[in-house]
């Protein structure tokens, strides 16, 4: 014969008025979870009724919801709104273009600066043999080809010295 489980103590909420507290139904532990106003469901309330058109406007146009740092950035704005008569969404629409103009502008600035750097680090030069100006060899070029061919007998130091040979 098994022994019957203790009966379990009803719950009190303890000055909790608003907090149904309830019991795990697979466990039979207490949960502290807001399960409704004293009806102790857990469901949420059913969505308001909107109308076909209304769902369509929702869906081709997102929201976006911004909560401003403190007051006064929201007067400032509010304030901008006013002064320029345009619509919170104008406004950011307007200032939107104006950061996209000015990314692709530091995209374009710090495309350069990197290629000028990678340029001077990697770019072999050699001076022209007639004028003494530096003349680029570019990779893929005839005079890259002629630069290897050129090359071709150059040996380590220690190579010459040596006097080691491939094998």
């Amino acid at each position: 014969m098994q022994p019957e489980p203790a009966p379990k103590a009803p719950l009190r909420a303890h000055g909790r008025e608003g907090m149904c507290l309830d019991r795990d139904p697979r466990t039979g532990t207490r949960t502290a979870m807001r399960t409704g106003w004293r009806t102790g469901s857990r469901t949420m309330p059913d969505a308001k009724h909107q109308p076909p058109s209304r769902r369509r406007y929702a869906a081709t146009h997102p929201t976006i919801g911004v909560h401003c740092v403190d007051q006064k950035m929201y007067d400032d704005l509010i304030a901008l709104r006013d002064l320029s008569g345009l619509s919170l969404g104008q406004l950011v629409l307007q200032d939107l273009g104006k950061v996209a103009m000015d990314v692709a502008k530091v995209e374009a600035v710090g495309r350069a600066r990197g290629y000028r750097q990678a340029k001077a680090q990697y770019c072999l030069t050699t001076p022209c043999c007639r004028c003494g100006q530096p003349m680029e060899i570019l990779a893929g070029s005839e005079m890259a080809a002629d630069a290897g061919r050129a090359l071709r007998a150059w040996r380590h130091i220690e190579c010459i010295q040596g006097g080691a040979s491939r094998g």
